[in-house]
Order: C-alpha cells, then structure tokens, then sequence
C-alpha cells in the first residue's frame, strides 16, 4: 500500500504459534492498515485467562493508541464488565481476584511527518533494521534483558500502581524516520519476548533474514519448531509482525 506520501508500507506477515498444539494461545494481535497501527499482547499464563485481556489490549490500542492511567482504567473496567464473577466457579473467583496480566507492544506509522511511535509495557520488543542491519531496539536493547521480571498491565487496579508518570513515560518511544535510516527502505519486526529473545541471542543478521522471507503461517510455523528443536528457542506462544517501509520511486515522488 501506499500513504500518498513518498512512502510505501507493506504488511509482510503476521502469525502466532501456540506453547503446544491445541492449548489456547494467549498471545494476541492487530492490525489496522488504514490507521497503520500494529499491536501484539502477550498474555501471562499464570493469570486468570490472560488471552482475553490480552486481545482487549489489542482493540483498545487500535482505537485509541494514547496510552495513560485513564486508558488503562477504561481497559481494566472492560474486562470487569464482561464477566459475571458470580457465575464461576469458587477457585477461578479466586484466580480472577489476582487480575489477569499481559504486555502491551504497539506501533503506530505516521508517514506524513516521518514517525514511528512505539508504546511498550513488557518484553516484547520492536527492531528497526535497514540494509540488514539492526539500527533501533525498543524496549529491549540487550538479551539479557529478558531474564527479569517484566512489567505487565492488570485488570486488577492496584497491581497497576507502579505505572506512574515517569514509567508510562519511559514506555513510549518516538523514532523519527529520517533520523533511523539514511536507505530508502526499513524493515521492522514486532515480536513477543520468545521470539525476540531467539533473534538477539545469537546469529541476529541470520535469525531475521529467515523471519523476513516468511510469508505464510506453514513458513512461521515450521521455523519455530525448529527454532524449538534445537533448544534455542523457548516454548512459548509466539507471535511476530514484519513490516517493510520503502522510498515510492515512481515519477510523481
């Protein structure tokens, strides 16, 4: 597709892979091309079913992609309203008064003043590469960032108290296009923390040549197990988006 604006966007896939097959994956994403948004929630497995929070995250984000403590308290009030506490049984009550927990990674494309804005609560991560090489990360920036304990939005208030000014601050990144890349085209991936982990750990120029010639869900599909087989890779749902971002050559640009 086209922006009208000496730019082109191209969606090269997106996909999920659950833990094991026929378990629910509680990874989630979105896509809106018109807005040119992109989100994924990675929904923590040790909550009360995260995947639905997690995929109310994502429409939230579509819909309004201004994170603060008012979005956050409409998100959580969301997910309260649909369910009817009452009706479960005595130990998911109990599972449910914990909160449900999921990361939250979007990104929205403004191509008439050259943006790329990146909203990040977690490890999923996004990286900026042109001509194969990796030029901006966020929020990760080394591997071994992934062995702490990440930040997580709940749909239990309180457990939300740390997400003050300065954290939902720090949670937002604004890379302006011609600042990242001198090229006429950039490549982005947008990854829940599994797959991320695996691109930084090792051989990263190879890792994410082989993610951007993935076109369909089979492609996805047998790289990760194969990524699982050897053992670099971890189980877990994993989820990717690709993007590529090209100067538009043609005679009117």
């Amino acid at each position: 597709m086209s922006d009208g604006c000496g730019w082109s966007i191209e969606v090269i896939f997106s996909g999920s892979v659950p833990k094991r097959e026929g378990e629910r994956n509680e990874d989630q994403y979105q896509i809106d091309t018109e807005s040119l948004r992109f989100v994924l929630s990675d929904g923590a497995s040790v909550s009360y079913d995260p995947a639905t929070w997690a995929e109310l995250l994502c429409k939230m984000f579509l819909e309004d992609p201004v994170l603060d403590a008012a979005w956050i308290a409409d998100a959580a009030s969301s997910y309260t309203r649909a369910v009817d506490r009452d009706s479960l049984p005595w130990m998911k009550q109990a599972a449910y008064d914990q909160g449900s927990f999921a990361s939250l990674l979007g990104l929205c494309l403004s191509l008439e003043t050259q943006k790329i804005e990146i909203t990040a609560i977690g490890d999923s991560n996004v990286m900026i590469m042109t001509d194969g090489f990796v030029v901006k990360t966020f929020p990760i920036v080394e591997v071994e960032e992934f062995s702490r304990s990440p930040d997580l939005l709940c749909t239990v208030m309180s457990e939300n108290n740390y997400l003050n000014e300065d954290v939902i601050s720090a949670a937002k990144k604004v890379f302006d296009l011609k600042s990242v890349v001198d090229e006429d085209n950039v490549a982005i991936l947008m990854a829940t923390d599994a797959l991320s982990s695996w691109v930084m750990s090792a051989d990263t120029d190879l890792r994410l040549d082989a993610l951007f010639t993935i076109t369909g869900q089979d492609q996805f599909e047998e790289l990760v197990a194969n990524a699982r087989n050897d053992g670099d890779l971890k189980i877990d749902d994993t989820t990717m988006i690709t993007i590529r971002i090209s100067r538009d050559l043609s005679p009117e640009h």
